[in-house]
């Protein structure tokens, strides 16, 4: 899985400097990419979110999603397109709309876990 999400983003690199620029033009085969670029970072939530669910035998309730990383922070177009994509999945998901630094998010993680 780690490889897809490597693979992904740099897919995402390659193509969104530019579909951004056509996009705010009005380019609508631009927009349609940057919905895309939403939807598969939503694709590999849901394999995460699931995985985890899995490995806690459905007993885990669905985790808040934190929204980290300048094209989730910046490109509000990709973001809106994942959030709709998740809700859609997820009805009763919650969203951490603030921007999030990773680090400090794995290092609360592990604190949690640790805790316990």
């Amino acid at each position: 899985m780690k490889r897809a999400l490597q693979i992904a983003c740099a897919a995402l690199l390659l193509v969104l400097p530019g579909s951004l620029a056509w996009a705010q033009t009005g380019d609508e085969i631009a927009g349609a990419i940057l919905d895309q670029a939403g939807q598969e970072l939503a694709y590999l939530a849901r394999l995460v979110i699931e995985r985890v669910r899995s490995r806690e035998k459905g007993q885990l309730s669905l985790p808040a999603v934190a929204i980290a990383g300048s094209i989730l922070g910046k490109i509000d177009r990709v973001r809106d397109a994942l959030l709709d994509s998740l809700r859609a999945r997820y009805l009763e998901i919650r969203f951490v709309l603030e921007p999030a630094d990773p680090v400090l998010g794995a290092l609360y993680h592990a604190r949690g876990t640790l805790d316990q």
